[in-house]
């Protein structure tokens, strides 16, 4: 006897999709902006104060006189002032003053006797000096003879050092002189002139310094 047939399970019903509805991409967040952050100076010095005209600050350093030639520009801060050869004048000045002083130990070593007192006028004075000079001198024996002798040596060596100083005199008397008429030209820096003004009881202070 066969089984009875099984009956064949029927599929269920699907069920309706549900409709999705679409998602929004999300929004970028938006961040307030802050102002960009300054560098702190505080801990930089202030820069120095540029110096005005004038301001001794401006010239500090630089030498006091340079040589000059014709036809150069002058130098800020500098200008042109003719002066003597200073060479000449201090070669002369010393010479002159060496032939004096000699002059002077010449007629100290005499005592100044007869006409020596004249080394006491510089350079005018030689020249009496020599002129006024007188030697005699008589001997009956020879020990008056040599005293005669020695004296007239003391006399040539006295005269001959009067002439020599007169000749030393005069050349620093020329030196002084060409260095007085030959001038330079000289760059000279220009110091600022300052004056100050201090109060005191019953009146006041005034100072002025610079280079003249």
């Amino acid at each position: 006897m066969e089984p009875p047939p099984q009956a064949t399970p029927r599929p269920l019903p699907q069920p309706a999709p549900v409709p999705v509805a679409p998602v929004a991409p999300a929004a970028p967040s938006i961040q307030p902006s802050l102002p960009p952050q300054l560098p702190d100076y505080s801990s930089i010095a202030p820069a120095p104060a540029v110096p005005a005209a004038g301001d001794p600050r401006l010239t500090a350093g630089f030498p006091a006189v340079l040589p000059y030639r014709e036809g150069l520009p002058v130098p800020a801060g500098y200008h042109v002032e003719e002066r003597p050869a200073k060479g000449l004048l201090y070669t002369g000045a010393a010479t002159l003053a060496a032939g004096y002083l000699g002059g002077l130990a010449i007629g100290l070593s005499r005592g100044f006797d007869g006409s020596l007192g004249w080394l006491a006028v510089p350079v005018v004075g030689v020249g009496p000096a020599i002129a006024g000079r007188k030697f005699k001198c008589t001997a009956a024996d020879v020990s008056e003879a040599r005293e005669c002798l020695r004296r007239a040596n003391t006399e040539a060596t006295t005269v001959a050092g009067v002439a020599i100083d007169g000749m030393v005199q005069v050349t620093g008397l020329l030196l002084v002189i060409a260095g007085l008429a030959s001038s330079q030209s000289e760059l000279v820096l220009n110091a600022p002139v300052q004056v100050q003004a201090a109060q005191r009881p019953g009146g006041f202070d005034l100072a002025v310094t610079g280079r003249f």
